[in-house]
């Protein structure tokens, strides 16, 4: 048995092996040592569209993978068929015992003393033998085994973040870790061990003997549940000693044993405390251990069935609500639920722990009678007295959390927000294009309550008519969680309103003519009381808060970010499929920006907060102050901004530089001092680089500022980034070859002060290429001149990949650059690869001076607002004329290429040797499900040979090449001779990626056996 459990745990090892120490690059040879086929079949469908998923059957490498293991598991079970012994040996003779028991020779089992200190020394026996019975069994320690592993795995998965670079190990991303890669090895174990130990006495056979002694029933029963909180205790111990010692590997040295234990114990653990006492007590139900490991499972696949249906309160799902650890917010609002649920779970268990007393069977029952004496003998007052209070308390637990989910808060379920979603769609989507006053000018005060977590916002907006029409009436939406106190238009009578949708609609009284103005006044409270069933709003933060005006200002008009966005969702509720944006060049929409505004606004707000913290929002500091225990910070911006502005508050440390006349500052946690110096040196190298080549900045500040990981985001508002603490402040960049993540995230915000501050695209398709895709050139063209040349194009690998394997997942169509609908792999990971490749084909120079002539008309203009065509055509009067439909097929099509190695091989001797190669070309166009159609291939092509390194590059990047030229290159076989200069030892093709090529790793092949003929000639 424990050489199977021994091999059991190697082969899942090895298994988890794989998936933690490979990543996609390293899929050429996974793909056939994966006895399980995922990576093959990973392989096989990494860069395929829903079309080739669903109609393509893959071969290749996953048929080569099968067919090893089948071969294999063929030879291991002859093998074992082989070597199996089918003859047993026969056992040594036992006496039989005389005298077997039946149901009239059952003697009574002598009446348990009191509560005493004889009952103190049973239950720790019991828990002694219970705990030596688990450490003892070979199961315990192959799942102990593969769950170190796994969490190991995890732990180092957890540290990658995007472009292969890693964060620094926190205890609070470990203790993410753990939950996510360990905790299910304790499931494992609460499941298993509940049977073995209620019935380890049977499987013994010594149950008869236990009946006859006066050991307590109840006592037994709770050193079994204390044994396996005692396990579950020590396996958090282990993993706790093994998160400690990969930080200490890893570098890290703020480990912090007491969080590791608050985290261990006091949050993740409890749901384990509860399930060893369900377990227990439903293996004493269950009559056997096989029998009360089917029920645990049962349940568990119940509960689950219970949330898919739409089920999901906390008090009918056995289950806490989960806490995540951020060290700027630590556990904060989590705790109360966690707390009271845990509870309330408590005493049911403890319930269910009494009527398990009731009905143990310590020995043999043989009929229905008999258990109803088994209950009458351990039936008693103390046992009633103890059930009435717990189920008294348990009533009280229970009532607290329905009044703090269900009456302090709403209760509702995902299908209820669909359904609501889809019900503002349905009723209010007639009302998109009416055409409503702008904003021209705000006056507000936030303040923010971090120890309630709650926030009011009161103030006046200045409206005018610049729709050219009288307006006779207006929509303003509401965030639906907040609360009105007051919400006028003047002139205006409300004529609808809809709270639960945060839709109101007013009618003016007279019309408002062309150029005529109005004011909007609110006052609205955002509350937080108690604690919400599911989905906590991590946003007001006791420390840590990060919101924009969407959330706590009036919008102007209909809101179509809260249509839903999933299509077989939709269909579920009766909604055509969605039109994400307006299509490219409609007429309705050209003076609407993509904030969904037609102009510009002044800011002007005071924004209040606890003494120990900083609130910040965009614009300059006028004054600060302290009044009634309150900390206040004015804020006012000298020039009119986009309406959508941000609100933060946190115990901040501050940093602070200088560029030219430029202020610039670090907001972040104490603990997070990691990344400010390199987000200090991105923040000047981008106001360089921005300055010179596209046109001044605007502001006199320039500030980053941290919020707590719950999200993972960067965003950027005038003059003011508030930058997640998960993805840039623990980024861990002291590796040379790893991308500089906060360096490229910073530069890449600091863009959108040009692309989105500065000039801003109409409402409509291709917007995300001005805003998304512009800033995404300015960071990379940042980091070349920071970085180098060379690394580019491991960023640019990424960026490739990520755009090949996402359009699998599209769930609309795919469309081209130029009409993007705010698809992140479109106008991120493709917008990436098509601008470097427009860099390298015209020229940074040719690029950049596009991109000023876009700027110089648009910038700072009121409407109409510029397209992606304007942008595109800028591009295209700058291209060569051989080029341009390059470019076409770049932004106006959705163009693949397929250029692959045949076969490279050389001739000739000294200076006259060539490299001939034998490549295969293909051009596709792809239609938005992903349908390719072969069109005639006609490029130039660069073609690379390479030195060898004199030192260790980082993957996918290339020494400086001997001999780079440009070839023509035809659909089919082509055949180009390549002259040989000094002593290549690879061929690459396309080396920068200016062709989105389908299998690019095909584009690369060693020459070293080919070159070491040559020598060998030339000797």
């Amino acid at each position: 048995m424990a050489a199977a459990y021994g091999a059991a745990m190697a082969f899942l090892a090895a298994y988890i092996a794989l998936g933690a120490f490979t990543g996609p690059d390293d899929l050429s040879w996974v793909v056939y040592v994966d006895p399980f086929g995922g990576a093959a079949i990973g392989e096989a469908f990494r860069y395929a569209m829903v079309a080739e998923r669903n109609e393509v059957l893959p071969m290749g490498s996953l048929l080569a993978n099968r067919l090893i293991w089948i071969g294999i598991g063929a030879v291991l079970l002859i093998t074992a068929i082989r070597l199996f012994r089918f003859s047993l040996q026969k056992p040594a003779r036992r006496k039989k015992l005389a005298i077997a028991a039946t149901p009239n020779d059952r003697v009574s089992r002598p009446a348990s003393t009191s509560i005493s200190h004889s009952v103190i020394s049973q239950f720790g026996s019991q828990l002694r033998m219970d705990i030596r019975g688990v450490l003892r069994s070979a199961p315990f320690w192959v799942i102990l085994a593969m769950g170190v592993v796994n969490v190991i795995r995890v732990i180092f998965g957890s540290t990658a973040q995007p472009y292969d670079t890693g964060a620094w190990p926190v205890t609070g991303l470990i203790l993410t870790a753990i939950e996510e890669g360990f905790l299910f090895f304790v499931l494992i174990i609460v499941v298993y061990y509940p049977g073995e130990l209620v019935y380890r006495e049977r499987t013994a056979r010594v149950a008869d003997l236990l009946d006859v002694t006066p050991a307590a029933s109840g006592a037994l029963i709770l050193a079994k549940v204390v044994a396996l909180w005692v396990i579950v205790a020590m396996l958090l111990l282990v993993v706790m000693l093994a998160g400690m010692v990969i930080q200490m590997l890893l570098g890290f040295t703020g480990i912090e044993p007491l969080l590791y234990l608050k985290g261990l114990f006091l949050v993740s653990a409890l749901i384990f405390v509860l399930m060893a006492m369900l377990a227990v007590a439903l293996a004493v139900f269950a009559g056997n251990r096989w029998t009360g490991m089917l029920a645990m499972i049962a349940v568990f696949l119940g509960l689950s069935a219970l949330e898919s249906f739409g089920y999901e309160h906390n008090l009918y799902l056995f289950s806490v609500p989960s806490a995540e650890h951020s060290d700027m917010h630590g556990y904060s609002h989590f705790v109360a639920p966690l707390f009271w649920c845990t509870l309330y779970w408590a005493f049911f268990c403890v319930l269910l722990l009494i009527a398990a007393h009731l009905l143990n069977r310590r020995g043999y029952v043989f009929s229905f009678r008999e258990q109803l004496g088994v209950v009458r003998n351990n039936l008693s007052r103390p046992v009633v007295a103890a059930a009435v209070v717990v189920a008294l308390a348990m009533a009280t637990t229970g009532s607290c959390i329905y009044y703090n989910t269900n009456v302090l808060n709403e209760y509702l379920t995902e299908d209820d927000l669909e359904a609501r979603q889809a019900s503002y769609e349905k009723i209010y989507k007639s009302l998109e294009k009416l055409r409503s006053l702008d904003v021209t000018d705000v006056k507000a005060q936030v303040d923010i309550h971090p120890e309630q977590r709650s926030l009011e916002s009161q103030g006046t907006a200045q409206l005018a008519n610049l729709t050219g029409k009288a307006v006779d009436e207006m929509v303003v939406t509401l965030n639906p969680e907040l609360d009105v106190d007051v919400l006028e238009v003047t002139g205006a009578e409300l004529e609808d309103s809809d709270p639960v949708a945060g839709h109101y609609r007013f009618r003016f009284t007279l019309a408002v003519l062309p150029e005529g103005e109005g004011t909007l006044t609110w006052k609205l409270r955002w509350n937080n009381p108690g604690f919400v069933n599911s989905r906590p709003n991590s946003r007001i933060a006791a420390n840590g808060t990060f919101i924009d005006s969407t959330e706590v200002f009036p919008v102007l008009g209909y809101e179509p970010n809260r249509e839903l966005q999933d299509n077989n969702k939709r269909r579920e509720q009766r909604l055509d499929p969605l039109q994400r944006m307006p299509k490219l060049g409609d007429p309705d929409w050209f003076t609407i920006s993509q904030f969904g505004v037609s102009t510009r606004a002044g800011f002007d707000v005071t924004v209040s907060t606890s003494p120990d913290q900083i609130a910040i929002a965009p614009g300059y500091l006028q004054k600060e102050w302290q009044e009634n225990g309150r900390r206040y910070f004015s804020y006012r911006m000298d020039q009119p901004i986009w309406p959508f502005f941000s609100f933060s508050s946190a115990r901040y440390e501050v940093v602070e530089d200088r560029w030219n006349d430029v202020n610039i500052a670090i907001y972040h946690d104490p603990k997070h001092s990691f990344n400010v110096p390199t987000m200090l040196r991105s923040t000047t190298a981008s106001l360089d680089y921005f300055t010179r080549e596209f046109s001044p900045y605007k502001y006199r500040q320039f500030r980053i500022l941290e919020f707590p990981r719950y999200a993972t985001f960067a965003q950027s508002f005038p003059n003011t980034i508030p930058f997640s603490e998960g993805i840039g402040f623990i980024s861990n960049v002291e590796d040379p070859e790893t991308i500089d993540l906060p360096f490229y995230v910073t530069a890449h915000e600091m863009a959108h002060q040009w692309w989105g501050h500065q000039v801003a695209s109409a409402n409509m398709q291709g917007a995300t290429v001005i805003v998304e895709t512009l800033a995404q050139y300015s960071a990379l063209m940042v980091m070349e001149k920071k970085f180098g040349v060379a690394p580019m194009r491991r960023f640019i690998k990424f960026e490739l990949d990520n755009y090949l394997s996402s359009r699998g997942g599209e769930l609309i169509e795919e469309l081209p650059l130029l009409l993007t609908e705010n698809q992140p792999y479109l106008h991120y990971r493709k917008g990436s690869v098509a601008m470097y490749a427009l860099r390298q084909t015209i020229s940074e120079e040719a690029v950049n001076q596009g991109l000023r002539k876009f700027l110089e008309p648009f910038a700072y203009q009121p409407p109409p607002f510029p397209t992606s065509r304007d942008l595109y055509d800028c591009f295209v009067a700058e291209t060569p004329q051989e080029f341009k439909p390059w470019v076409a097929d770049l932004f106006e099509r959705s163009t693949l290429h397929d250029i692959r190695i045949v076969e490279a091989t050389t001739e000739g001797l000294g200076d006259t040797r060539t490299l001939n190669l034998t490549l295969s070309a293909q051009k596709l166009y792809a239609d938005g499900k992903g349908t390719e159609t072969e069109t005639p291939m006609d490029e130039w092509v660069d073609i690379a040979l390479l030195p060898e390194e004199t030192e260790p590059l980082p993957e996918n990047v290339l020494p400086e090449p001997l001999h780079q030229a440009r070839y023509p290159i035809k659909s089919g076989a082509n055949t180009p001779k390549i002259p040989v200069t000094g002593k290549p030892v690879r061929v690459v093709v396309d080396p920068g990626f200016r062709f989105i090529d389908r299998s690019p790793d095909d584009n690369i092949k060693a020459l070293s056996g080919a070159y070491r003929c040559c020598r060998d000639q030339a000797a």
